[in-house]
């Protein structure tokens, strides 16, 4: 039987592992904006470097949101399998006392990211560099351009891992969207999720705490209730104690306008 042809746009993680567990089983094109693959991989690992978290079942999945989203995915593919599939990389995992899981010591983000790319050129996927997803014509086939024009993807299946609106240097703008918009999709506004929350310090508080760590607390927001750790800094608070209270913080000051 005739292999699919599958098109993936976007060359961060999600776009990675989906060609990788798609590869044996369809001819798989990734297609990417940047120059190389992974650019927010490695930004991402600048800051230390956790993979992912070691939560499992309920756990992990209480701190995605809207509730039941992803539970699903979650469950085929979480922590233990990314552990699992890095492992077959030769990329070893281990769980730090945040929780946290981490390369190996001593391997680099860049390491992981050559490990992956490594995998998937020996399956075959094949990857267009310097190729940004501009649209759609009028069959709504997705539409890329590229240094020798713009071109209409043919496809059985296209796949986006486009990534958000946080990271604007690794190409994630969020101006996908309104690509979708204009075919007439309902797009859900985004919204912060996993940062830190702002805070509005008086000037000296900030000169004399910026910086320091607070260790072993727990922060409580509506119904939940994470312990761990967090850093002042001068525009509020970050750290893992914080990032899973987030939706809850800013729901209720949505709630509040």
């Amino acid at each position: 039987m005739e292999r699919k042809r599958i098109a993936i746009i976007g060359g961060g993680p999600a776009g990675l592992i989906a060609a990788d567990l798609l590869a044996p089983h369809c001819d798989v094109h990734l297609y990417e904006l940047g120059k190389s693959v992974g650019r927010k991989f490695l930004v991402a690992g600048q800051g230390g470097f956790n993979l992912t978290n070691s939560a499992e079942g309920a756990e992990l999945k209480q701190v995605y949101s809207p509730a039941g989203f992803l539970d699903e995915a979650l469950s085929t593919f979480g922590p233990t399998q990314l552990r699992a599939w890095l492992q077959e990389m030769g990329i070893g995992t281990y769980v730090g006392t945040s929780g946290r899981v981490f390369p190996t010591r001593g391997i680099k983000p860049i390491e992981v990211l050559q490990a992956i790319r490594d995998r998937l050129d020996v399956r075959g996927v094949h990857f267009h560099l310097e190729h940004a997803f501009v649209g759609f014509d009028e069959q709504t086939r997705p539409i890329v351009e590229s240094s020798t024009g713009r071109t209409s993807l043919e496809a059985d299946f296209i796949l986006f891992a486009l990534g958000g609106a946080s990271w604007p240097v690794t190409g994630s703008t969020g101006e996908w969207s309104s690509h979708f918009a204009a075919i007439g999709l309902d797009i859900v506004p985004f919204r912060p999720s996993n940062c830190g929350i702002n805070v509005t310090w008086p000037p000296h508080f900030v000169a004399a705490h910026a910086g320091k760590a607070l260790k072993n607390i727990r922060v409580t927001a509506g119904d939940r209730s994470v312990l761990g750790e967090a850093t002042i800094t001068e525009h509020g608070l970050e750290g893992n104690a914080i990032y899973p209270v987030v939706p809850v913080v800013r729901d209720a000051l949505v709630q509040r306008q």
